[in-house]
């Protein structure tokens, strides 16, 4: 939940929609020790190396990784199309596989990233029509596909 306190953001290395900077300025301000893993389409080596190279400039190369995802190009927004973190009553961190219209769905390889297991459920929702509060309350809007 976004009043969880952070310990990786996991962010779209492509840039559109003019958030570049947006972007960059949020590397410059993240507390200290929360690691970011940018992904995107490129798995060439070099192509790995620009991008970490450029993100660098704003943070400890250190807390950067680079993630390559089949069909990233269409996933700038990470919050609709990623898993939903939650925690299980005994204190792990679990992963939801949502269903999400655009096909763009990084489950697994986050999951993997994150040593977490996937949580499934029959739900069709955008990430960021998921609210959750300290309550253990829960909203979520469930989208209807256009495919279907």
């Amino acid at each position: 939940a976004e009043y969880e306190p952070i310990g990786v953001l996991v962010m779209s290395a492509v840039d559109g929609f003019g958030a570049a900077a947006v972007k960059r300025e949020l590397l410059r301000h993240l507390p200290h020790g929360v690691a970011v893993v940018l992904y995107g389409p490129w798995d060439a080596p070099a192509d790995q190396a620009r991008v970490l190279e450029d993100y660098g400039r704003y943070l400890d190369a250190a807390r950067l990784r680079y993630l390559a995802l089949p069909k990233a190009a269409r996933g700038f927004w990470s919050r609709d199309p990623m898993p939903v973190p939650v925690i299980s009553a005994d204190g792990r961190l679990l992963l939801t596989d949502a269903k999400y219209w655009s096909g763009f769905e990084p489950d697994l390889e986050i999951a993997r990233l994150l040593a977490a297991p996937i949580q499934k459920h029959g739900l069709q929702f955008e990430g960021g029509n998921f609210a959750a509060n300290h309550l253990g309350d829960c909203l979520v809007v469930r989208s209807r596909s256009t495919s279907s």
